[in-house]
C-alpha cells in the first residue's frame, strides 16, 4: 500500500520535471482517486497529536474506534469523486503564547477531522511537486532536512573563502501565515482542485468557546493560511520560493531559509554601501506580489566588512558570531578571513536552565528527578551539539553538578560524602540503561512493581560529544529522486554518530563482507536493498563495510542496467546486498 503510494510519487516528480503536464494531471488524479492514499491520509490523521484537537468536526470527539476511521475514508472517497460539492467547516480558533514574548499571542487555527484528512490526502500528490521547484537553500518543513541543515549551510557560506560576503540582512517577514494572498496562491499552486482549495482558503474561523470574551459567530478569512493546516506548510513553502530570485539584482546574494525565517547573504560586486537596501527593496517587490511586507522595526543589515568586534545575529535558535581572524599564511601581508561560530542562544540556555529548576522540587524522589531531566538534557544537547558549543556543554556541565549538591543538601538532607558516593562512572555499573553518568541512584516504583535498575543522570559531554561536520551540506536535491534520496539519507547517517555505534556494535566492529577489523576512518554504512531500488533507511537494512574494497565492490556490481547479475548472486549469499524479484534470474 504504502509502496504503490510512493510508486506514483516518485513518478510526479519525474514528470513534473520533464513537464509532461497531461501525465502530471493523470498521475496526481490516479493518486488522488487512490484508496491506499486515502487510508494513508486518514491514518497520518488519526495518529498524529493533533487528532486529540477535533476543531468543529461533528460530533467533536477524537477518533477512536474503526468505524469514524473508515467513515473518514469513505469521506475522502465522496469527496474526490464529487469535488464541487464539497464544503469545508469553519475553523477552530484558538490562541497560543509565543515563546520568550509574555504576553503576546498567535492565532492557531484548527481544521476539522475531514478537512484534515483531505489536506492529508492532498498533500501526498503535491509535495512531490513542491520539492521539485523547492529553493536551493530552502529546509523548512521538507522531508529529510531540519534547522541543522539550515544552522551549517549558512555557517559554511559565512566561512567560505570565495565568498565575501560584506552584509547580511535578517528579513522578519510580518504575520506572514495570517497575510498571505489568496489570490497568489490559487495562481500558482498546483493540483489541488479550484473548489476544494478555495473553501479551505475562504471557510472563515470560530473562536473557541473556552476563550474569554470570545466572538462565537464566523468570521470571514479574507487572507492568510491556517497554521494547523496540514498542507500549510507545503503552501507557504511555495508562496516563498523565488523570494530571492531577481532578473535586476545588483549583488550575488544567498537566500537561506527554515519556513518564514529568512537569512539574506549580500555578495557586492562593488563597494557602494546602498546595495543591501537595494536588495531589501527588490525583496519587497516580491513579497507584495504576495500580499506580504517585511517589518521595518525587526527587518536588520548587518554589515560585516572591516569589522572591529564580533558581529552577532540569530537563526533557528543558534547565535551567529561573525569576526575577523588574521591569515596565518599571509599574517606578514595583513591578510585578514572572515570567521563564523555558532552557539546555542542565550535565551535558549536559560530557558533550559529554568526547565530543569521547576523539576528539582522538595518533593520529587531522586529517581524520579533523574528521569524527568534525562530527556530535557537529551533534546537539548541532541539539537546543539552540532555547533560550537563546547563551552556551553561545560559550563552547563558545571551548572547542573552544583544545582544537584544543593538539591541534595537542602532537600534530601545528604551529606559531602553520600553526594560524592553517587558521584561514580559507568564501569562500576556496566548494565546501566543509561551509557555513563555520574549522579546515580536506584529506581523506584512502576505502579506495584520496584524498578530496581540504576539510573545515571546523563551528562552534556560523555553522553553526547559535540560533532563537527566536515562534509558540505547537500542543496537542491528532490527526496523524490531516488538518487538524491540516497545523497540525503547518507548525509544523515552521517549526522547520527549514535546509530552508526550501534550498527557497529552488532556487527562486532567488522566488516559483514571480508571480515576485517573496522576503524572510524575506514568504513561506510551500506545500504543491503539500495535506496534506488526503493530500499529503506532502516537498521535491518544498514551494515557496516569498509570502504575499499568491499562497498566499493557491492555498489559498482548494482551501478547502472544491466546488472552484474554473477557478482550480485556472490554479494546476496554473503547477505549484504537483496535485489527486486524483477532483477533476478
Amino acid at each position: 500500500m504504502v509502496e504503490k503510494v510512493e510508486t506514483l510519487q516518485i513518478d510526479i516528480a519525474l514528470a513534473y520535471k520533464n513537464k509532461l503536464h497531461k501525465r502530471l494531471r493523470k498521475l496526481s488524479n490516479i493518486l488522488i482517486r487512490s484508496k491506499a492514499a486515502h487510508i494513508i491520509a486518514v491514518k497520518r490523521v488519526a495518529t498524529n497529536k493533533g487528532v486529540r484537537s477535533p476543531g468543529w468536526s461533528v460530533p467533536r470527539v477524537p477518533i477512536t474506534t474503526n468505524r469514524e476511521y473508515q467513515k473518514l475514508v469513505d469521506d475522502l472517497y465522496s469527496i474526490t469523486r464529487n469535488p464541487n460539492s464539497y464544503k469545508s467547516a469553519p475553523l477552530y480558533r484558538v490562541m497560543i503564547p509565543k515563546p520568550n514574548q509574555p504576553g503576546v499571542y498567535r492565532p492557531l487555527s484548527v481544521p476539522s477531522y475531514t478537512d484534515r484528512a483531505l489536506q492529508a490526502l492532498y498533500h501526498l500528490a503535491l509535495d512531490p511537486i513542491a520539492e521539485s521547484e523547492a529553493a536551493k537553500y530552502s529546509y523548512g518543513f521538507r522531508k529529510g532536512r531540519s534547522p541543522i541543515w539550515a544552522a551549517v549551510k549558512l555557517q559554511s557560506l559565512l566561512n567560505t573563502a570565495n565568498i565575501s560576503v560584506p552584509n547580511i540582512i535578517e528579513l522578519d517577514i510580518e504575520k506572514f501565515f495570517d497575510r498571505i494572498c489568496h489570490k497568489y496562491i490559487q495562481e500558482n499552486i498546483p493540483i489541488i482542485h479550484p473548489n476544494i482549495l478555495n473553501q479551505w482558503l475562504k471557510c472563515g474561523y470560530i473562536h473557541a468557546p473556552s476563550m474569554l470574551n470570545a466572538n462565537q459567530e464566523l468570521n470571514p478569512t479574507e487572507m492568510g493560511v491556517p497554521q494547523g493546516g496540514i498542507i500549510s506548510p507545503t503552501i507557504s513553502n511555495m508562496v516563498l520560493d523565488g523570494l530571492g530570485t531577481f532578473d535586476d539584482s545588483p549583488s550575488e546574494i544567498f537566500t537561506i531559509r527554515f519556513a518564514d525565517d529568512v537569512i539574506v547573504l549580500v555578495r557586492q560586486n562593488a563597494t557602494s554601501q546602498s546595495e543591501p537596501n537595494k536588495v531589501l527593496e527588490l525583496i519587497a517587490k516580491n513579497l507584495a506580489i504576495r500580499g506580504l511586507n517585511y517589518s521595518q522595526n525587526k527587518t536588520k543589515i548587518t554589515p560585516l566588512h572591516l569589522i572591529t568586534r564580533p558581529r552577532r545575529f540569530n537563526f533557528v535558535g543558534f547565535e551567529f558570531l561573525v569576526f575577523t581572524k588574521v591569515n596565518k599564511r599571509f599574517k606578514n601581508i595583513g591578510e585578514y578571513t572572515q570567521k563564523c561560530v555558532i552557539r546555542p542562544l542565550p535565551s535558549n540556555i536559560k530557558a533550559h536552565k529554568e526547565k530543569i529548576s521547576r523539576i528539582l522540587t522538595n518533593s520529587i524522589s531522586i529517581s524520579t528527578a533523574i528521569s524527568k531531566i534525562n530527556p530535557i538534557i537529551t533534546g537539548f544537547s541532541n539539537y546543539y551539539r552540532f555547533g560550537n558549543s563546547s563551552r556551553t556543554f561545560a559550563s552547563l556541565s558545571r551548572w547542573l553538578y552544583f544545582k544537584m549538591t544543593r538539591w541534595l543538601f537542602r532537600t534530601k538532607g545528604w551529606s559531602t560524602e553520600r553526594v560524592n558516593k553517587h558521584l561514580t562512572d559507568q564501569q562500576e555499573h556496566p548494565n546501566c540503561p543509561s551509557p555513563g553518568g555520574w549522579f546515580w541512584t536506584y529506581g523506584s516504583w512502576r505502579g506495584r512493581k520496584y524498578d530496581n535498575r540504576v539510573i545515571f543522570l546523563k551528562r552534556y559531554f560523555k553522553n553526547f560529544p559535540i560533532i563537527y561536520i566536515r562534509k558540505r551540506i547537500p542543496s537542491q536535491l528532490n527526496y523524490y529522486d531516488l538518487n538524491d534520496r540516497a545523497i540525503i539519507h547518507k548525509f544523515q547517517l552521517d549526522m547520527s554518530p549514535g546509530r552508526r555505534s550501534k550498527l557497529l556494535a552488532a556487527s562486532e566492529f567488522r566488516c559483514r563482507l571480508c571480515g576485517c577489523d573496522l576503524t572510524d576512518s575506514n568504513y561506510e554504512i551500506h545500504h543491503i536493498l539500495p535506496i534506488a531500488l526503493g530500499g529503506k533507511d532502516l537498521d535491518k537494512n544498514l551494515a557496516p563495510l569498509c570502504r575499499t574494497p568491499c562497498h566499493r565492490n557491492v555498489t559498482a556490481a548494482v551501478r547502472g542496467l544491466p546488472f552484474s547479475l554473477d557478482e550480485c548472486e556472490i554479494y546476496i549469499d554473503k547477505g549484504v546486498l537483496i535485489l527486486p524479484e524483477r532483477y533476478v534470474r
